[in-house]
């Protein structure tokens, strides 16, 4: 269980059995996982749709910008695991052959 949260934290994907093994004993964290995976989708997804490398730089700050005013009203573990999915998102992305084409 804690290295599926240490996944969580640092912002990782969770494999399938990992998932399987939450949705058994965890239902919370289950729901927090595929929470975090749709955003993480989404965001993917809206990067994918860029026009140029700043305008998916200027997402990537938009989205952490969401999510650091959601953090005045109350840090939690689930928001900096979001912040964390965005980030390993965006660095993946950037590593990206989408992204080298981008002007």
């Amino acid at each position: 269980m804690a290295s599926i949260r240490n996944t969580l934290m640092l912002g990782k994907k969770l494999r399938t059995d990992d998932l399987d093994y939450l949705q058994r004993h965890d239902p919370n964290l289950h729901q927090q996982a595929m929470s975090l995976s749709m955003e993480r989708q989404l965001y993917e997804d809206t990067l994918q749709h860029s026009r140029s490398k700043a305008d998916a730089n200027y997402y990537n700050t938009f989205k952490l910008m969401q999510i650091a005013g959601q953090l005045k009203q109350g840090g939690s573990e689930e928001l900096l695991m979001r912040t964390n999915a965005i980030q390993e998102a965006h660095r993946e992305f950037v590593r990206s052959s989408k992204y080298a084409s981008l002007g």
